[in-house]
């Protein structure tokens, strides 16, 4: 499971937490996303392929807190 709050920078944070999963550069993940949002489910799939059959990966982005922040 990833869980992470995103802050003004979602797309490096969430490339910052799924390079730690995953393994690799996550500012390399960054630039692939920002070409190709497919990259996402392309780094997930490979990330479990090297684990047990069956393994699922649960990503949550915690932005509870904007729903009092943008009212």
């Amino acid at each position: 499971m990833i869980l992470f709050t995103p802050g003004a920078h979602l797309l490096e944070e969430c490339a910052a937490e799924l390079a730690t999963f995953a393994g690799g550069s996550a500012t390399s993940l960054c630039g692939e996303l920002r070409t190709d949002p497919r990259v996402l489910q392309l780094t997930v799939r490979q990330a479990l392929a090297g684990r047990g059959t069956g393994d699922d990966l649960v990503m949550v982005v915690d932005q509870f807190e904007e729903i009092f922040t943008l009212t």
